[in-house]
């Protein structure tokens, strides 16, 4: 069996595809700072390794595979700037946890979030993200919007500088099944041209696909990158949704919208 591929590429470790991590903005355009005040980089060890969003006064969102073997201590998130490593405000990072039913071959239920040290500061650049609800729903072909720090060729490690965007159209959850060889759960869903030439990759992973200014899904997993008739995955926050509201009213007593 084929294991997908992470949309993650190890800082110091460049594994072997069909094992590791693999997700990056392909074909994308600059983002501007003041468009995605959500937008989150986690470092690993003070270096760029996965995107997230930010969807509280103090909690991140992200893809739970951009944290196995991690601790609180490797990482710290830049908020407000559009930089990859200049700019905005760092935090350290005080909790992080994974979905209970995060399972790491299939990269089901692939979400986990981060509690910062503080409050972030509100500011025009930095401001939280509206989660999907379950009254929230995909239709084909509904143009959404994702945004990452990823590389722009699987074949070349090198991030960009500055964030990148991408429009991508959601696909059909049968057609997705179909596509990915029924390897996707009820906790995910696909988002991409079949033709291929647009999608997210390596260093995107735990980033944001976004449609009419709320958070719809967190980049996951895919086959390669913007390969053609293999679209990129993505977690389902409407489904994981509950497991957010509980975890933020059980440990915070916060609710979000």
């Amino acid at each position: 069996m084929n294991f997908p591929t992470f949309r993650l590429f190890l800082l110091f470790t460049v594994c072997n595809a069909s094992q590791s991590p693999s997700a990056r903005i392909v074909n994308g355009y600059d983002a501007q700072a003041e468009s995605t005040p959500f937008m989150v980089s986690i470092m690993r060890y003070g270096y760029h390794s996965c995107g997230g969003s930010l969807i509280n006064h103090r909690t991140v969102l992200t893809a739970a595979h951009c944290l196995i073997q991690t601790t609180e201590n490797m990482l710290k998130v830049r908020l407000g700037s559009k930089h990859i490593s200049q700019g905005g405000q760092v935090y350290k990072v005080e909790k992080l946890e994974i979905h209970p039913k995060f399972n790491t071959f299939t990269l089901n239920y692939d979400i986990a979030y981060l509690r910062l040290n503080q409050s972030v500061t509100i500011t025009e650049n930095v401001k939280p993200i509206t989660l999907s609800g379950k009254r929230d729903t995909l239709k084909h072909g509904e143009i959404a919007t994702i945004y990452g720090w990823g590389i722009q060729h699987q074949h070349f490690f090198k991030s960009p500088t500055f964030l990148q965007y991408a429009k991508v159209p959601i696909i059909d959850s049968m057609l997705c099944k179909q596509m990915m060889l029924n390897r996707i759960s009820g906790a995910m869903f696909c988002a991409g041209y079949i033709k291929g030439g647009v999608d997210a990759c390596q260093n995107d992973s735990g980033g944001p696909l976004i449609i009419n200014n709320k958070l719809f899904g967190i980049v996951s997993w895919g086959n390669g990158c913007a390969m053609p008739g293999n679209p990129g995955v993505y977690t389902h926050v409407s489904v994981v949704r509950p497991w957010i509201d509980e975890i933020l009213l059980k440990h915070y007593h916060e609710k979000i919208k």
